[in-house]
């Protein structure tokens, strides 16, 4: 996550609790919320633009410069590959796993998508079990059901288009008249003027209120203030403290066994994820959520 996007997100997160939060999947690790939305899974990387790619393969750096590539870059490129892969596959976990209450993912089935490159979200979603069903059979299930939305695959599925009133607004409607010369005038006029109401909100400063008229910026209670780098770092360290457990999983063991195995030791390490001031507050969380993790299906 850059310093740009960790700036613009640390407002909302702590100064405003009850506020709509915009967060990248990196920048919601260790935290929670009750409802969460999870857009656009559909859309995938671009590709290398510039022709340039590198990496490290067993103490050799391989990499490729346009066409030209060393000898060993077809390994270092499915390694790299497989590394990618990997990190979606925690992306998506990490986004889907930050929800209390409800879970909305939302983006366009693979066969609909504009782009056709692969390494998107989507692609995991659409291997899960039970394999997600075609829209055709989607609509119908909710059309018997006589409702916009129906359960299908483990799943609550909402047609938009079968929302009570939909059908109306699909008929054909009456050519509107055209408006004369005055009306149009009058709304270039309102126009012109909406446009220079909004050009001298742009140049208001960023902290001030939407309707303040540029009066000086809101000033933030101390308290709040000072609760900031102590709720981010907090959070911060309990994402990386569960996430180093799992990690070490040995899945050759029980799950009870190998959780316990892998939370050895976790209280002399967790100095690595928390400061001092943090330190009891985050174990105590650590502890908790990783007992909630044991007694867990998965």
């Amino acid at each position: 996550m850059s310093l740009e996007e960790s700036r613009e997100e640390a407002p909302l997160r702590d100064l405003v609790p009850d506020a709509v939060r915009v967060l990248t999947l990196h920048g919601a690790k260790g935290l929670a919320f009750d409802h969460v939305y999870l857009m656009q899974l559909h859309k995938a990387p671009g590709p290398d633009r510039d022709g340039v790619a590198s990496r490290w393969l067993e103490g050799q750096l391989e990499y490729q410069l346009q066409d030209t590539h060393t000898l060993g870059w077809g390994r270092a490129r499915a390694v790299r590959a497989a590394v990618a892969d990997a990190e979606r596959a925690r992306l998506l976990y990490v986004g889907m796993t930050r929800a209390r209450k409800r879970l909305v993912v939302s983006g366009l089935p693979l066969a609909d998508a504009h782009t056709k490159r692969g390494g998107s979200l989507s692609e995991l979603l659409e291997s899960r079990e039970p394999e997600r069903p075609a829209a055709v059979g989607v609509a119908g299930r909710c059309l018997d059901a006589e409702s916009d939305r129906c359960r299908l695959a483990d799943a609550l599925h909402v047609v938009p288009a079968l929302l009570d009133g939909a059908d109306a607004r699909l008929e054909p409607q009456e050519s509107p008249s055209l408006p004369d010369a005055a009306r149009i005038q009058a709304d270039a006029d309102l126009l012109r003027e909406a446009r220079h109401a909004a050009r001298e909100r742009m140049q208001r400063p960023l902290a001030s209120t939407a309707s303040g008229n540029g009066a000086p910026p809101m000033a933030v209670p101390e308290v709040v203030r000072a609760s900031e780098p102590g709720e981010a770092e907090r959070a911060g360290g309990v994402g990386s403290a569960v996430h180093g457990v799992l990690e070490a999983l040995n899945l050759s063991l029980s799950p009870g066994e190998a959780l316990a195995a892998s939370r050895a030791g976790l209280e002399a390490r967790l100095p690595q994820w928390f400061g001092a001031a943090q330190l009891e507050a985050g174990q105590r969380e650590v502890e908790d959520l990783l007992e909630e993790i044991s007694k867990g299906r998965l």
